[in-house]
């Protein structure tokens, strides 16, 4: 009887230290490791700028499903756009996908630059057209990020960008009054 306890605890314990050692949940995920090693956790909170006519937008990355995923949110008028942004596994490849209410889908990836980062935009529209645009994001301070947004040609950035904004990060209002960055997983 000894015996058998003893050879379940083993089992019992070499499963704990299999799950612990090789399991998926240990340490940062891919997309963590991926924006930490870019240097680009800074973009994650939420962000807002206006228009020459004064028109508002909202612009929100939020981590989500234990930093595998990050959520898009952007309003603009009556434009708004969610989507998601996740690592392709066993890639170095980050992608967004996200659809818009006016019937829009939209397919990016994701890539490092020396001052940012840049999602090359797919644009798949209700009426069937597609179009292709940049959009390069990049630091000021730790509370302004620039963002660009460039046509582009043969799969690269176009000249000089057609749009050129300045955000201000915003303080997340949470329940009972507490104020946050927005960098919480929460």
């Amino acid at each position: 009887m000894n015996r058998l306890n003893l050879g379940i605890g083993r089992v019992l314990l070499a499963l704990c230290t299999v799950s612990l050692l090789g399991g998926p949940a240990i340490g940062q995920s891919e997309l963590e490791r991926i924006v930490d090693e870019g240097q680009m956790s800074w973009l994650v909170g939420r962000w807002t700028a206006a228009t020459d006519e004064g028109q508002t937008i909202e612009l929100a990355y939020r981590w989500q499903l234990d930093k595998n995923m990050i959520s898009v949110y952007f309003k603009m008028g009556g434009y708004a756009y969610q989507g998601m942004i996740f690592c392709v596994p066993g890639q170095e490849k980050v992608i967004e996908v996200g659809v818009d209410n006016k019937g829009s889908t939209v397919n990016c990836e994701w890539d490092v630059t020396w001052d940012g980062a840049v999602s090359k935009r797919e644009v798949s529209q209700g009426n069937g057209q597609k179009e292709s645009m940049a959009m390069a994001t990049s630091k000021i301070d730790k509370d302004t990020m620039k963002v660009r947004l460039y046509a582009m040609e043969y799969g690269n950035l176009a000249g000089d960008p057609w749009a050129a904004l300045q955000f201000k990060r915003q303080p997340v209002q949470r329940s009972g009054g507490r104020q946050s960055t927005g960098t919480d997983e929460k």
